[in-house]
């Protein structure tokens, strides 16, 4: 025989400490009416029978789920982490609270970004619009376009929610809608301008990515910065015109000192494992372990942030250099920047003793931390110099920049005097390492 369909109403009550889920779905098993301050009920599944305050019991919606928490029946707090539960298992990760979107991270690559499924939005009215990233920047798009009033798009959440992936989609969408990026939505053509304004705003996520995230043990591409966009638009709302992007609270002690089982930002990795093997030589850079900057250091638990995959970092410096290319910085003035973090982190891996250390002891001097270990170490050798190994590795790369940065200043200096004169002005100086496409990819 069939088993017999339990009628009894359904229920949440909050479960027990020791229970991995916040609540428990029950049946009621009895309630003496309104005037009753008790009532009982037994686990969904069988368990042993729970007598509690009225009060601590909250209905339970029909079985199902919602595009939207305001379409519930009730709306209580098991029941929306219910409903986003039954959509996020069926690979949904959105979910609409009126105008507000839930994300849920999956913590995977989704096929929900397709193109298909962004050129259908513009023909939707606001109320068919699907829960997704794409539909609150058409929503903010639209606000502009109709209303003739900015339009702002917050994203919070805390860390490891994606955030930095939930605006970066935001942007994509709103690029492409005015015309912008390789094609468009809703048939609005992009003209130079806003094209290259696009393009703009999609290189500049991957340098400020490099730049400013970082691994750590909850999240391995984790903002330890913020960041004010502002996209500005023509008269008639349709195409971007110019763009402002402020960024503030920049974590820098992650430089100085990283918390035990975090990482530094990514740049330093890309540097390590996906530069050129001959620039990387010749800065005197090594593997991320080698470092003491970058070397992951284990929490006393054995706990620590995983660190990137080489292929993985050759691949995000390629994507780097080229973003960079793309705003406006010139390759000499990448290897300027590559030199000054090779400089941090020799300069991290430096030990300075004291003057009594010293000779004279009115000086100090730098050691390496390989060297800090051998008592011969802290011994002056008779007729050396106070500048180490060390030293020499941190000044080396910071003097290539500062040599670079004086050619460039004497190239724009004689340049302009000769366009005073009237004469042609020269091609400008580029170092050797920086003049052919060969040695250097970028």
């Amino acid at each position: 025989m069939p088993p017999k369909k339990d009628d009894r109403p359904r229920v949440w009550v909050a479960a027990p400490s020791s229970n991995e889920e916040p609540y428990l779905q029950c049946r009621m098993v009895s309630d003496s009416g309104e005037d009753s301050r008790t009532c009982t009920v037994q686990p969904e599944g069988g368990g042993p029978e729970l007598t509690l305050p009225t009060s601590d019991v909250l209905p339970c919606n029909p079985p199902g789920h919602r595009p939207d928490n305001t379409q519930l029946l009730y709306l209580n707090e098991p029941c929306v982490l219910a409903n986003i539960v039954a959509r996020y298992d069926e690979q949904q990760i959105y979910t609409w609270t009126s105008r507000i979107l839930v994300a849920v991270n999956p913590y995977e690559e989704v096929d929900v970004y397709t193109e298909k499924h962004a050129l259908s939005l513009p023909s939707l009215a606001p109320r068919e619009l699907p829960p997704h990233a794409f539909s609150i920047a058409e929503l903010a798009y639209r606000g502009l376009l109709h209303r003739r009033e900015s339009q702002a798009v917050v994203v919070s959440g805390e860390s490891g929610s994606g955030k930095t992936v939930s605006m970066s989609h935001v942007i994509h969408y709103l690029t492409r809608r005015t015309g912008g990026g390789s094609s468009s939505i809703g048939n609005i053509g992009g003209t130079a301008l806003s094209n290259g304004l696009s393009e703009l705003v999609l290189q500049s996520n991957p340098m400020l990515e490099a730049f400013g995230n970082a691994a750590t043990v909850r999240n391995h591409n984790s903002s330890r910065f913020g960041k004010f966009v502002r996209l500005l638009f023509d008269t008639g709302g349709y195409r971007m015109a110019g763009l402002r992007m402020q960024t503030y609270l920049l974590e820098k002690v992650r430089v100085t000192r990283p918390a035990p089982a975090e990482l530094t930002y990514h740049v330093f990795y890309y540097l390590l494992s996906g530069s050129p093997a001959q620039q990387r030589e010749e800065w005197g850079l090594k593997s991320p372990t080698a470092h003491v900057l970058s070397a992951p250091m284990a929490m006393p638990s054995g706990q620590t942030a995983v660190p990137l995959s080489a292929e993985h970092c050759a691949a995000s410096f390629d994507r780097l250099t080229s973003a960079m290319k793309t705003v406006g910085i010139r390759p000499e003035s990448q290897v300027a920047v590559f030199e000054l973090l090779a400089g941090i982190l020799h300069l991290y891996a430096a030990h300075i003793h004291s003057g009594e250390l010293s000779t004279p002891p009115s000086t100090s001097r730098v050691t390496h931390p390989a060297q800090r270990a051998s008592p011969a170490a802290h011994a002056p050798a008779p007729h050396s110099s106070p500048v180490s190994e060390t030293t020499r590795q941190v000044r080396r790369p910071l003097r290539q920049g500062r040599r670079r940065g004086r050619r460039r200043v004497q190239d724009h200096r004689r340049r302009r005097g000769l366009a005073r004169a009237g004469a042609p002005p020269p091609a400008p100086h580029l170092p050797p390492s920086a003049a052919g496409a060969s040695a250097r990819p970028y």
